[in-house]
């Protein structure tokens, strides 16, 4: 059936995730049980070297320096945790900026005043340094802190120490770096996941539209045309009117089990029955028909895409042509199977609008399923022309 109330195209709304990172609060109800404790870790580390500097406090320039450090961090720190794992935000080069900013006053101070005890802070550089992105710039920063840390400390210790004091810089940060990326892949997982299904739940609603919109366009015609054409035979044939009133039954109980079997799931016309039914339609619409059935047994897929073919293209013939008369032949040919359905009806522009909307549309999405085509279109000496093609050779799909 075709007309401009049939099945739309579903788009499934892509979709996110946004559970933070280490420093981060999870959103949702992903991970949220966790929030108190990054803060509270948070927390214990910015106010670490502020009790230091308060219980044994160093000379004004270390302290300013260290304090100054401590802020940029917390800065750092609120600036991450507020934003989701994948938040392009996070590139932000004031970030990086922030943390070379870290790295250069926690050496000022351990420079100035060896073996206090301040190259701790060397971790929150590293650790700050983890949480940014892009991970290659995470990782440098990282590898940067390492490094730094053991050119300092090699003024206060051995070379062996030091370098040992740096690696331990460089493993923290790459050991948090892990942990972030771990749940930015949660993330990106978690989001693939939803769309998947989302897609899926969207594909089945689509296929559903799609098969009752053929299914009840066919019947509801049959149905229209019997019911029509009963009215008429009453008063002077009531005999022949009882026949087409119980076909309409016939084609309403028909049209009832084909809309279960539809969503269900189930429904797989053949090309053989379509053929037949469409012969039925033709002639209770009292329109000439000719079928040539040459094109012989084809894989189930195809055979399905193609009885769907019939039926589209016979509904658009006796709702919207006017013919008087119509061919409907398939033949097989060296690598392809095809479809014509031709009638002599005389088409207006609105009735070709119609007959090429949302059915013919949807024909074409099952064609193409297969690896088939459909062209359709009036025809230069009058009528209107359907042929569909599916390829003899291919995977075969699963419903159409």
């Amino acid at each position: 059936m075709a007309d401009d109330r049939g099945p739309k195209t579903i788009d499934a709304p892509a979709s996110g995730a946004s559970p933070s990172d280490v420093f981060g609060a999870p959103s949702g109800r992903e991970g949220s049980s966790w929030i108190p404790a990054w803060r509270i870790a948070g927390a214990a580390f910015i106010l670490y070297p502020i009790v230091r500097i308060i219980g044994a406090p160093p000379e004004p320039v270390v302290a300013a320096l260290v304090l100054s450090a401590t802020g940029l961090f917390a800065l750092l720190l609120w600036a991450v945790a507020r934003r989701d794992p994948l938040d392009p935000r996070r590139s932000s080069p004031w970030l990086a900026a922030l943390d070379v900013a870290i790295l250069g006053l926690v050496a000022a101070a351990e420079l100035r005043a060896p073996g206090q005890g301040w190259f701790a802070l060397f971790y929150y550089a590293s650790t700050a340094a983890s949480t940014l992105l892009p991970e290659r710039r995470a990782l440098a920063l990282i590898t940067a802190a390492g490094f730094t840390a053991a050119l300092c400390l090699g003024v206060s210790l051995d070379p062996a120490s030091a370098l040992i004091q740096g690696l331990s810089v460089s493993i923290i940060g790459v050991t948090v770096f892990a942990m972030t990326a771990l749940r930015r892949t949660n993330v990106k997982l978690h989001a693939a996941r939803q769309e998947l299904a989302m897609r899926a739940v969207a594909d089945e609603r689509n296929r559903i539209a799609r098969d009752l919109h053929d299914v009840l366009g066919h019947s509801l015609s049959l149905i229209a045309i019997k019911s029509e054409l009963a009215g008429r035979l009453l008063p002077a044939e009531p005999d022949r009117a009882r026949v087409e009133i119980a076909d309409v039954e016939r084609v309403a109980r028909d049209a009832l089990a084909s809309v279960r079997e539809t969503v269900g799931g189930y429904r797989q016309p053949t090309l053989d029955s379509e053929l037949g039914s469409a012969k039925e339609v033709l002639d209770a619409s009292g329109i000439d028909s000719t079928i040539d059935h040459e094109v012989g047994p084809l894989p189930a897929s195809h055979d399905v895409v193609l009885a769907w073919a019939v039926r589209e293209a016979v509904t658009n013939v006796v709702r919207h042509s006017n013919a008087r008369r119509a061919t409907i032949r398939t033949s097989r040919h060296s690598d392809q199977a095809e479809l014509e359905v031709l009638d002599d009806g005389a088409q207006t522009a609105a009735s070709v609008a119609s007959s090429e909307g949302t059915g013919l549309e949807g024909l074409r999405e099952r064609l193409e399923r297969v690896g088939g085509s459909l062209d359709a279109g009036p025809v230069a000496a009058g009528g209107y022309r359907v042929v569909a093609t599916v390829p003899l050779a291919g995977p075969s799909v699963g419903p159409t």
